[in-house]
Protein backbone atom coordinates (compact mmCIF):
# COMPACT_ATOMS: atom_id res chain seq x y z
CA UNK A 1 0.00 0.00 0.00
CA UNK A 2 1.42 3.36 -0.97
CA UNK A 3 0.60 6.27 1.30
CA UNK A 4 1.00 9.73 -0.16
CA UNK A 5 0.76 13.20 1.34
CA UNK A 6 -0.07 16.26 -0.70
CA UNK A 7 1.96 19.40 0.01
CA UNK A 8 2.95 21.05 -3.27
CA UNK A 9 2.48 17.73 -4.99
CA UNK A 10 2.16 14.08 -4.04
CA UNK A 11 4.95 12.90 -1.72
CA UNK A 12 5.46 9.25 -0.84
CA UNK A 13 5.25 8.68 2.91
CA UNK A 14 5.45 4.91 2.94
CA UNK A 15 5.18 1.87 0.75
CA UNK A 16 3.99 -0.74 3.22
CA UNK A 17 2.20 -4.08 2.93
CA UNK A 18 -1.51 -3.64 3.67
CA UNK A 19 -1.32 -6.57 6.12
CA UNK A 20 0.61 -4.26 8.47
CA UNK A 21 -2.48 -2.05 8.81
CA UNK A 22 -5.06 -4.81 8.75
CA UNK A 23 -3.35 -6.54 11.69
CA UNK A 24 -3.73 -3.39 13.84
CA UNK A 25 -6.78 -2.95 16.09
CA UNK A 26 -9.42 -1.06 14.09
CA UNK A 27 -7.03 -1.03 11.08
CA UNK A 28 -5.77 2.44 12.03
CA UNK A 29 -3.26 4.17 9.76
CA UNK A 30 -1.03 6.47 11.83
CA UNK A 31 0.44 8.92 9.33
CA UNK A 32 2.80 10.58 11.84
CA UNK A 33 4.30 7.22 12.88
CA UNK A 34 4.85 6.35 9.22
CA UNK A 35 6.56 9.71 8.57
CA UNK A 36 8.97 9.20 11.46
CA UNK A 37 9.72 5.61 10.46
CA UNK A 38 8.35 4.20 13.71
CA UNK A 39 5.68 1.98 12.23
CA UNK A 40 4.35 0.38 15.34
CA UNK A 41 7.07 -1.47 17.22
CA UNK A 42 6.59 0.60 20.35
CA UNK A 43 2.79 0.54 20.09
CA UNK A 44 2.81 -3.23 19.63
CA UNK A 45 4.98 -3.60 22.74
CA UNK A 46 2.70 -1.33 24.79
CA UNK A 47 -0.44 -3.15 23.66
CA UNK A 48 1.12 -6.57 24.35
CA UNK A 49 1.89 -5.53 27.93
CA UNK A 50 -1.37 -3.71 28.66
CA UNK A 51 -4.81 -4.63 29.91
CA UNK A 52 -8.10 -3.23 28.64
CA UNK A 53 -9.46 -0.54 30.97
CA UNK A 54 -12.72 -2.44 31.48
CA UNK A 55 -10.77 -5.38 32.95
CA UNK A 56 -9.64 -3.26 35.93
CA UNK A 57 -12.44 -0.70 36.31
CA UNK A 58 -16.11 0.05 35.97
CA UNK A 59 -16.89 3.18 33.97
CA UNK A 60 -19.90 4.99 35.39
CA UNK A 61 -21.46 8.41 35.12
CA UNK A 62 -20.29 10.57 37.97
CA UNK A 63 -22.44 12.15 40.60
CA UNK A 64 -24.25 15.44 40.10
CA UNK A 65 -23.61 17.59 43.14
CA UNK A 66 -25.98 20.48 42.58
CA UNK A 67 -29.33 21.07 40.89
CA UNK A 68 -32.01 23.40 42.19
CA UNK A 69 -34.91 21.43 43.70
CA UNK A 70 -32.98 18.14 43.96
CA UNK A 71 -31.39 16.46 46.98
CA UNK A 72 -32.54 16.17 50.58
CA UNK A 73 -33.19 18.86 51.63
CA UNK A 74 -34.11 20.30 48.22
CA UNK A 75 -31.32 22.54 47.00
CA UNK A 76 -31.87 26.25 46.43
CA UNK A 77 -30.08 28.50 43.95
CA UNK A 78 -28.12 29.99 46.87
CA UNK A 79 -26.97 26.52 48.02
CA UNK A 80 -25.85 25.69 44.48
CA UNK A 81 -24.02 28.99 43.96
CA UNK A 82 -22.26 28.70 47.35
CA UNK A 83 -21.33 25.04 46.68
CA UNK A 84 -22.22 24.24 50.28
CA UNK A 85 -21.29 20.55 50.03
CA UNK A 86 -17.71 21.25 48.87
CA UNK A 87 -14.73 22.32 50.97
CA UNK A 88 -10.96 22.47 50.71
CA UNK A 89 -10.58 21.67 54.42
CA UNK A 90 -10.93 18.05 55.61
CA UNK A 91 -14.08 17.73 57.73
CA UNK A 92 -15.98 14.87 59.35
CA UNK A 93 -18.45 13.37 56.88
CA UNK A 94 -16.60 14.67 53.81
CA UNK A 95 -14.66 12.56 51.28
CA UNK A 96 -12.00 13.42 48.72
CA UNK A 97 -13.64 14.67 45.53
CA UNK A 98 -12.29 14.10 42.02
CA UNK A 99 -13.67 16.44 39.41
CA UNK A 100 -13.36 15.68 35.70
CA UNK A 101 -10.49 18.15 35.40
CA UNK A 102 -8.58 16.16 38.07
CA UNK A 103 -8.46 13.03 35.91
CA UNK A 104 -5.77 13.33 33.25
CA UNK A 105 -4.60 10.88 30.61
CA UNK A 106 -1.70 9.46 32.61
CA UNK A 107 -2.33 10.76 36.11
CA UNK A 108 -4.86 11.85 38.68
CA UNK A 109 -4.12 15.35 39.92
CA UNK A 110 -6.41 15.87 42.91
CA UNK A 111 -7.42 19.52 43.30
CA UNK A 112 -7.71 19.23 47.09
CA UNK A 113 -11.51 19.43 47.26
CA UNK A 114 -13.72 17.39 49.56
CA UNK A 115 -17.45 16.70 49.20
CA UNK A 116 -20.20 15.75 51.64
CA UNK A 117 -21.51 12.63 49.91
CA UNK A 118 -25.08 11.44 50.47
CA UNK A 119 -28.76 12.15 49.83
CA UNK A 120 -27.96 15.87 50.06
CA UNK A 121 -26.51 15.74 46.52
CA UNK A 122 -28.68 16.30 43.47
CA UNK A 123 -27.84 12.89 41.97
CA UNK A 124 -25.64 10.68 44.14
CA UNK A 125 -24.68 7.38 42.55
CA UNK A 126 -25.86 4.38 44.56
CA UNK A 127 -25.39 1.76 41.83
CA UNK A 128 -21.70 1.18 42.60
CA UNK A 129 -19.35 1.15 45.56
CA UNK A 130 -17.83 4.63 45.70
CA UNK A 131 -14.68 3.45 47.44
CA UNK A 132 -14.13 0.16 45.62
CA UNK A 133 -10.84 -0.49 43.81
CA UNK A 134 -10.34 -3.02 41.01
CA UNK A 135 -6.91 -4.55 40.42
CA UNK A 136 -4.77 -1.57 41.38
Amino acid sequence: MRLLEWTTGPELIADTPKTQFLSQPDAIINIEALKSGETGGLMNKIEANSRPLDSISDVKSGLVAYEVGKGTPPQTREMKDARIYHTTTPKTGFSKYLDGRDVCRYSIDWSGEFIKYGRNLAAPRDDFDLYQRHGF
